[in-house]
């Protein structure tokens, strides 16, 4: 086999396992019903009583789970959030946005501030116009609440709500980096990474201080009633890993591919601006 029936076949490979993903993905709510369906008829079959919720079983079964569905819920969502990376709406909209990127010049960078500045004025008035049609008010009726005129109690409360709507943060940072920070482009990335690093430590922290305080003893009389009690308790897990997974996969997929698209329209508008100004 040459090296290009290699390619061809990893290829076929990563195309196969891409939509295998994504066909389990599509069908998580069928899934989670089954799961639901196959808990529901192992209770029928028992009696149904609850612990006390003061009771020492109660709590550490509580604290088990707890712990137990918080590592599954945000390593699965990791994981989503990385496969929804790979899919055809992501990396086409990274790739458009980079080569829009690509096109600033450092030269170009007090003109995107201000256009920047000019941008998010723009927009906030935008919102601000739009909430007041909302309501049934003009931008007139507005500048006559700014200039202290007196209205009705109902049109006071939609025009002070309006006053509060105030421009976004929006800086040649936000629109020149991946991730889209509202930092100043000149503060220093040591400022908030240990904040950052201790935040990403804490499902560690919490799996490790659970795996080492807790002690495990064999169960007595460890029937069927026991093993379906084990079941019903267990089966929340996958519930929440499949919620966890298909959140990070949306998210990628779909808000952060949007923003990277925001951000495109944005800098197409400022480059477009520049062309003509030459």
């Amino acid at each position: 086999m040459n090296n290009g029936e290699h390619k061809n076949a990893a290829t076929e490979l990563s195309a196969l396992l891409n939509r295998g993903y994504s066909t389990l993905l599509s069908s998580s709510g069928k899934v989670i019903a089954i799961i639901a369906a196959a808990v529901a008829a192992l209770v029928t079959f028992t009696d149904v009583t609850f612990t006390s919720l003061t009771s020492e079983s109660f709590t550490s079964s509580l604290l088990v789970m707890l712990v137990s569905s918080y590592l599954i819920y945000f390593s699965l969502e990791d994981t989503g959030e990385k496969f929804g990376e790979g899919t055809e709406e992501y990396k086409t909209a990274l790739t458009t946005y980079r080569a829009v990127q690509e096109k600033i010049t450092p030269e170009s960078m007090d003109r995107l501030r201000a256009f920047c500045s000019d941008y998010a004025l723009s927009e906030c008035e935008y919102r601000r116009r739009l909430y007041l049609a909302t309501n049934g008010l003009s931008i007139e009726d507005y500048e006559k609440h700014l200039s202290g005129e007196k209205m009705s109690k109902k049109n006071s409360r939609v025009l002070k709500k309006a006053q509060k709507i105030h421009s976004l943060k929006l800086t040649p940072t936000t629109l020149l980096t991946q991730e889209g920070s509202g930092a100043s482009e000149l503060e220093s990335p040591e400022r908030g990474r240990l904040l950052s690093l201790l935040l990403r430590l804490i499902p560690s922290t919490l799996g490790t201080l659970f795996t080492v305080s807790v002690m495990l003893t064999a169960k007595d009389g460890l029937d069927a009633a026991a093993v379906i009690e084990g079941v019903l308790k267990l089966s929340a897990l996958p519930i929440i890993g499949f919620k966890g997974y298909s959140a990070g996969y949306e998210f990628a997929k779909g808000k952060r591919s949007e923003w990277l698209k925001t951000k495109t329209r944005i800098l197409e508008g400022f480059l477009s601006k520049e062309h003509k100004a030459l």
